[in-house]
Order: C-alpha cells, then structure tokens, then sequence
C-alpha cells in the first residue's frame, strides 16, 4: 500500500512504524486530513437512502443465503474454490430466477436459411 494517511491525533502511534531502521513504512503520514465530500455524501445520503430496500432483499433471501453459506459448508476451509464455484450457479438460479423463453412453432414468412 502506498501513503498511507492517519490523523494527526494518530502521530504518536506511527513513530514505530516509520522507523525505517527496522523496515519501516516512511509514507505512514500523520497529516491532519478532511475527509473526501463525496464520500461524505455518499456515506450520508446514498447508503441510508437505500438501507429499508437492502434490508428487506436481506430478510426476503435470509434463509436460501444461510442454506447455501452454512448448510452447504461454503465457509470452511476444507472447501477448494473449485468445489464452492459449483455451487455459485444453482445460488445465482436461485436468487434470480430466469422466467421461461417463449417458444415459437415454425414461421413460414422466415425461412431458416436466411434468404
């Protein structure tokens, strides 16, 4: 990670860190920094704006998440990522069910050749 920015308030703490002597980090900076506006709003505004939506989605899929993180031992350590990547599908299928094509029978105004 390069420039990392703490509070000044933080400055005594990264004496130990930027000792270069002992492979220290020179670019831990204690500067006193405003955080940026557009995180600021976004933080303020856009998150809590869609939290009541987000959390009734959690609550609607709480039970299937469960079932395929836990029932399914997705979280272990035993579990190689190609084993849990088969899972990802039926999940997804799950989560967003794809409504059924329309069928159509032959139409002879299109022939199949294209011309």
């Amino acid at each position: 990670m390069f420039r990392q920015f703490f509070h000044h308030s933080c400055a005594h703490y990264l004496r130990d860190v930027q000792h270069t002597d002992r492979l220290g980090y020179k670019d831990v900076i204690a500067v006193d920094i405003q955080p940026n506006p557009h995180l600021v709003r976004y933080l303020q505004e856009t998150l809590p704006s869609g939290a009541a939506e987000q959390r009734a989605r959690w609550n609607a899929h709480h039970r299937l998440l469960t079932d395929f993180a836990v029932g399914r031992g997705l979280g272990t350590k035993q579990m190689t990522s190609e084993q849990r990547h088969k899972h990802y599908e039926p999940l997804r299928q799950a989560l967003f069910p794809r409504e059924p094509e329309e069928t159509y029978e032959d139409d002879d105004d299109f022939p199949e050749d294209g011309s």
